[in-house]
Order: C-alpha cells, then sequence, then structure tokens
C-alpha cells in the first residue's frame, strides 16, 4: 500500500458504487482500497462477477454497520435471452442448445410464471 500524504483526511461512511460486469465485489473492494489508502473497507454482500449492480462499501468506521446493511431486502433487475441455453445457465456458460423465440409474447412469459 502506498502511503497516504499527511493532509488526506480518512473516510468513515457508505459509498454506493456501480460495479461492472467482470470484476468481482473483492476487487472492488481492493481498488476502493488503493483509492483511498485504507485498508479498512468492506461490502455489504457479493455480487456476481458477471452481474453489473450497486455495491454498498463501507469504510472506516462504517465497517462496523455493515452486518445490519446485509439484512436489508434488496432488489434485482436481470436480462434474459429467450431462445439459447448454456451449460451453466447464464451469459458466460457453452451454448448447448437454440430454439427460435420469435412466437414469444409478454403474455405467455407471464402466463409460465403461475
Amino acid at each position: 500500500m502506498v502511503p497516504l500524504p499527511e493532509n488526506v483526511v480518512t473516510i468513515h461512511g457508505v459509498l454506493n458504487t456501480l460495479k461492472p460486469p467482470g470484476m468481482t465485489s473483492h476487487d472492488v473492494v481492493d481498488w476502493a482500497r488503493r483509492l483511498t489508502g485504507m485498508r479498512r473497507i468492506g461490502h455489504t454482500g457479493t455480487l456476481d462477477p458477471g452481474a453489473c449492480g450497486v455495491l454498498v462499501l463501507c469504510l472506516g468506521h462504517a465497517t462496523s454497520i455493515a452486518e445490519f446493511l446485509i439484512e436489508r431486502q434488496k432488489g434485482y433487475r436481470t436480462e434474459f435471452t429467450f431462445g439459447v441455453a448454456t451449460d451453466s445457465g447464464d451469459a458466460y456458460g457453452r451454448v448447448t442448445s437454440e430454439k427460435d423465440a420469435a412466437d414469444l409474447t409478454r403474455e405467455r412469459v407471464v402466463d409460465a410464471q403461475t
């Protein structure tokens, strides 16, 4: 870790970050540590490396509230590609089958949920 100049103030608080696809949650924590020069940084829940989304970081003394933030309700938004199956069930796996989904409608998807 590179030492910080003497005039740098330690940050205590919560930082909402947008985790890009391809980075792990730990990668984002490492990035924040390098950016701030702080060691005491944690996150409030892991996002899949392929996911993009808000990753809440707790810095300094705020790391003590991380356990309470983890318990809070979270929301998710997803994207689907209909007609393609992969061996891993996500966009990063090997395609195992493809089917034309041109006749798929919103109503059919909603009906399939019930």
